[in-house]
């Protein structure tokens, strides 16, 4: 694990730095970020700024603003207070920085019906998948979507009556998948879980569904089993 610390001086020039180093002797941590939106060119000692460079030895731009005096009265100008104000783009000067919105695990989920072959949209409500759990998928591949062992059986290992039961369409040449793989969670993970309904033109629905956005390196695939035509 590697941490670093920076510290900046009012108008952005790096002052000191400390780095707790690695188990690696060979391996150093720099950082090369500076104000909101800056990061240090090494070899010129300016600041990418996105729209322009940023001197912090002059502490202003070495470029006018590109918006002229919309930007601000003095073109060449950073924020006149930098720590109550930032430039992240190099253009003007603002109090706030918005933060990308972040999408839960059940709008992620609805984000893949209502188009397409899937119009319905399933109700979904975000929960937590314990360690240690153990899920369900097709086979072959792998992707977003899962299901539980007790759905599985309570198809009767079928592929109809899994697939249906999922309101999941067959592969218009090869049909539905041949199995299923068993994951184990290896932490807790954020996820979305419903019950499916939404999509009748595939099958009656009724199976749980559970879907993780982000689920490579948290599920450890065990055992694959074939499903029944």
């Amino acid at each position: 694990m590697q941490v670093w610390t920076q510290w900046l001086t009012t108008w952005g020039k790096a002052d000191k730095s400390q780095v707790i180093a690695s188990n690696n002797p060979d391996f150093h941590v720099n950082c090369n970020l500076r104000f909101c939106g800056q990061y240090e060119d090494e070899e010129s000692g300016l600041y990418y700024n996105r729209f322009r460079y940023y001197s912090p030895d002059t502490a202003q731009y070495i470029l006018p603003d590109p918006l002229n005096l919309a930007g601000g009265v003095n073109p060449y100008g950073y924020v006149h207070n930098p720590s109550k104000f930032v430039d992240p783009y190099g253009l003007s000067s603002t109090s706030e920085v918005k933060a990308a919105s972040i999408q839960s695990p059940s709008e992620f989920a609805r984000s893949w019906q209502g188009q397409g072959e899937y119009p319905g949209v399933d109700r979904f409500k975000d929960i937590t998948v314990k360690k240690d759990t153990i899920l369900m998928a097709g086979a072959p591949g792998q992707g977003n979507f899962y299901t539980t062992v007790s759905a599985i059986e309570r198809s009767g290992f079928s592929q109809e009556g899994v697939f249906k039961g999922l309101q999941v369409m067959p592969h218009p040449q090869f049909g539905y998948r041949p199995g299923m793989t068993a994951y184990r969670v290896l932490e807790d993970t954020p996820a979305a879980f419903g019950i499916v309904r939404a999509n009748p033109q595939h099958g009656a629905g009724g199976l749980p569904q559970i879907v993780i956005k982000n689920y490579e390196g948290i599920l450890e695939p065990l055992y694959s089993v074939k499903l029944i035509k």
